[in-house]
């Protein structure tokens, strides 16, 4: 069984509505709802791998305000760990 560490980002406006994508067609989990973030690389810190997929995902930059916490899903192809930040 393999394990997937990631991060993802709660974002949210000064309305207190919060920002979330639907997975694309083709992928795993297609069209379930998920926040902002992906997986972390070798070496890679939390809030670097935040900073970088923020970036890649959403051309934004992000200064992380809080670790929420992780969270571990069990797939069949696997456990995810996700670590989740404001």
């Amino acid at each position: 069984m393999s394990r997937i560490e990631a991060v993802g980002a709660v974002l949210y406006d000064e309305r207190g509505r919060v920002f979330m994508a639907k997975r694309p067609k083709g992928k795993v989990l297609a069209d379930k709802w998920e926040f902002p973030g992906g997986k972390i690389e070798p070496n890679e810190s939390l809030e670097d791998c935040l900073h970088r997929e923020m970036l890649e995902e959403l051309h934004i930059k992000v200064i992380p305000r809080q670790y929420i916490g992780k969270q571990s899903y069990m797939y069949d192809y696997g456990l995810v760990i996700l670590h989740l930040f404001a």
